[in-house]
């Protein structure tokens, strides 16, 4: 079974204060022009998507640069019910495998998606060094950042990035139940590009 676990681009984006608004607008329409055209307008890190290490390593590889086996992996959904600092206490029992994705589910699939809300379940420091000395290769939580609400040092971003752990923001994990799956989470193939929307998509093993 496939499980979408994809935010909609237009219908629940929630831009991360700062970055430029997400803007869907129709150019052309069935009943005027005989087709339908739409253009956006919007910041990489919309909806759904991933970060690739360049967004914080100024030598490390692009979205384009990755390659594909990166995005189909084991994966962990964790759930979380908290809506604060996820601390070690919360993987410590999980059985990571080198390669492996961990992806919380908190309380953040009950916030408003009308704008940004500073005060979110986040990825504590403590819990991303555990995880990396696990060996996981892919980090995902259900929010716009897997940061502390307004951590402008992104200590998270900077620490898994540099040892070339993806993160995956903004999921919707609503209707998924803890366990093992398998994550597909192909990004848009974007040259140069720091971070990609992509479509992720949970497989029941």
């Amino acid at each position: 079974m496939l499980i979408d676990i994809t935010r909609s681009i237009g219908v629940d984006t929630v831009d991360y204060p700062g970055d430029p608004a997400t803007e869907l607008e129709a150019v052309a329409m069935v009943a005027v022009q005989g087709y339908m055209l739409s253009r956006i307008s919007a910041s990489l890190h919309l909806g759904t998507h991933i970060d690739a290490p360049a967004h914080f390593v100024a030598d490390g590889p692009a979205i384009h640069e990755i390659p594909l086996e990166r995005f189909i992996l084991s994966a962990h959904v964790v759930e979380v019910e908290t809506i604060d600092a996820i601390s070690p206490r919360a993987v410590e029992q999980l059985q990571i495998l080198e390669g492996d994705a961990v992806l919380f589910k908190t309380l953040n699939g009950e916030l408003q998606r009308e704008s940004y809300v500073e005060h979110h379940a986040y990825v504590s420091l403590e819990t991303a060094q555990y995880l990396l000395e696990q060996g996981a290769a892919l980090v995902g939580i259900d929010y716009v950042s897997i940061e502390r609400g307004y951590d402008e040092d992104f200590p998270v971003h900077k620490l898994l990035s540099r040892y070339n752990v993806l993160i995956l923001e903004d999921l919707d994990l609503r209707q998924v139940k803890p366990g093992r799956y398998t994550l597909h989470c192909l990004p848009l193939k974007i040259g140069g590009a720091e971070a990609a929307p992509c479509r992720a998509v949970l497989m029941t093993l």
